[in-house]
């Protein structure tokens, strides 16, 4: 994080103190919380612990909800401080630092723009979240042992295997659509 901190500061004239917001790629919560700790550190951050954990809470709520969603996670946290803070963002700067299993690091800046608050799908997102349905160890096996779709073919997976009654499946995989290791990468 700090190598990647150091080239974004090198490369951009924004502070730490220009954020409002940080968005993290993580496994776990508690590693987003040490990890903006750290960073507030490193920038010899005055603001109290409280409004340093004010900072990433929001960010946190979808991913405590639904688990370790690999890459997704970044833009599920926005999504997350989207639906949940009332404050109106528009204009506020929002960082986010992701990271590749510890050979890539990248930290980014985003600028909420005027209006987003009319295209949230924030009754739709906690819809989704509590109409989940629990799967048993065999069905995620199951659904994990699902062949990965080759070049140019389609993969069926059965209706039975949803698990969110109500929204929108991909019951089809097509390998034209995802790389043919997409899926494996992103679940193992």
């Amino acid at each position: 994080m700090k190598k990647a901190w150091e080239h974004f500061t090198e490369v951009s004239p924004l502070t730490f103190n220009d954020f409002s917001y940080f968005c993290y790629h993580l496994p776990f919560s508690r590693m987003a919380q040490k990890a903006h700790q750290h960073l507030a550190k490193l920038n010899h951050c005055t603001l109290t612990p409280e409004q340093v954990e004010q900072q990433i809470a929001d960010t946190l709520k979808y991913n405590q909800l639904i688990g370790n969603s690999y890459t997704a996670s970044i833009y599920i946290g926005l999504c997350s401080l989207l639906d949940h803070l009332l404050e109106d963002l528009s204009g506020k700067q929002i960082g986010f630092f992701s990271y590749g299993s510890g050979c890539v690091a990248e930290f980014f800046a985003g600028q909420i723009q005027p209006g987003y608050q009319a295209r949230l799908h924030t009754q739709r997102h906690q819809t989704l979240l509590s109409q989940r349905q629990e799967i048993n160890y065999e069905e995620y096996l199951s659904l994990y042992r699902y062949p990965d779709p080759q070049q140019g073919e389609s993969v069926e997976i059965p209706k039975t295997t949803q698990v969110v009654s109500g929204s929108p499946q991909l019951p089809i995989i097509n390998a034209n659509i995802f790389p043919a290791n997409a899926r494996r990468c992103c679940t193992r």
